[in-house]
């Protein structure tokens, strides 16, 4: 599974929206919304945040 379909998945397991996400890890609606998408990954500094904000592993959230 690639990142950005992860990313998406544990998202909403979590019951959050784009916005919320993007506003617990300190980055722009826009920001966030081109990870989910795949125009874009994120710094090492916001990957690990998100690991954090979803409980997750850095490798669940790669697919790997």
């Amino acid at each position: 599974m690639s990142f950005p379909t992860k990313l998406k998945e544990l998202r909403l397991s979590h019951n959050l929206s784009e916005e919320e996400l993007a506003d617990q890890i300190g980055i722009s609606i826009k920001t966030y919304r081109n990870y989910e998408s795949g125009k874009t990954k994120p710094r090492i500094n916001t990957f690990k945040k998100i690991v954090l904000a979803l409980g997750t592993t850095a490798d669940e959230l790669l697919g790997l």
